[in-house]
């Protein structure tokens, strides 16, 4: 689900026949309770407050974020998250489970308002769901939609008669 600041410019720019590019920010919740993450981005070293005023470091991590999209029929894609693992790194967390059910949270930041640190944005959020892939170089994190759950239903669409037989939808 893409959310994001209630601010016209992110309309205006997808109306633009020459957008301002998105820098993409990841944020990797390890633990709600002791609210511990992981700041990381593509690009080079970056400060960007999230929140005004919160100094906030996006430190640059190697990272492929691949397999998103969106589909008109609602379906919610499951998109895959690589992630370094130098000499084995997180290989520990893995192994305890630690990583299993992390939040990661996708912002993405135009230019302008990353250079002017304003907290403007478009996020995406999704839950840690398994690992596809764990070498001593890379991880690879399946993730899924926050309400994309195990035995997690959605009741049927219905259509029920009206209760008056003098009512017709024509």
């Amino acid at each position: 689900m893409l959310q994001g600041t209630a601010d016209p410019k992110h309309r205006a720019e997808a109306a633009s026949l020459r957008p301002e590019p998105y820098v993409e920010l990841f944020k990797l919740t390890v633990d709600r309770d002791a609210n511990t993450a992981i700041y990381m981005t593509n690009h080079p070293r970056v400060r960007w407050d999230l929140v005004q005023g919160s100094e906030r470091f996006w430190e640059n991590y190697p990272l492929i974020f691949s397999g998103y999209n969106t589909q008109t029929t609602g379906e919610q894609s499951r998109p895959k998250l690589q992630i370094a693992n130098p000499n084995g790194l997180f290989s520990r967390y893995i192994a305890d489970r630690i990583l299993k059910k992390a939040i990661l949270e996708r912002y993405m930041v135009l230019r302008d308002d990353l250079i002017g640190n304003n907290p403007r944005y478009l996020r995406n959020k999704w839950v840690v769901n398994r690992v596809l892939n764990l070498t001593r170089e890379t991880i690879t994190f399946e993730l899924r939609s926050v309400l994309d759950g195990t035995r997690y239903t959605l009741p049927v669409r219905q259509y029920i008669s009206p209760e008056f037989p003098a009512t017709s939808l024509s």
